[in-house]
């Protein structure tokens, strides 16, 4: 359906300026610094939460807008 409507032949290949993917290592989940399981607003209230770890560092602030 992403070709209905179009011309094939006006379109334009960009394929090759798309990089490899050089690592598919995927990070386990985790809570960002200043964070804590109280700050999760759970959907599943009978499902117990997963523990996760709390990234070192400061806690990030967002100055409001």
């Amino acid at each position: 359906m992403s070709l209905l409507g179009q011309n094939v032949d006006d379109l334009i290949d960009c394929s090759e300026v798309i990089t490899s993917l050089t690592s598919n290592t995927v990070l386990p989940a985790f809570l960002p610094a200043g964070k804590t399981a109280e700050d999760i607003d759970q959907a599943c209230p009978d499902t117990a939460f997963p523990s996760l770890t709390v990234q070192p560092g400061p806690a990030i602030s967002i100055p409001p807008m």
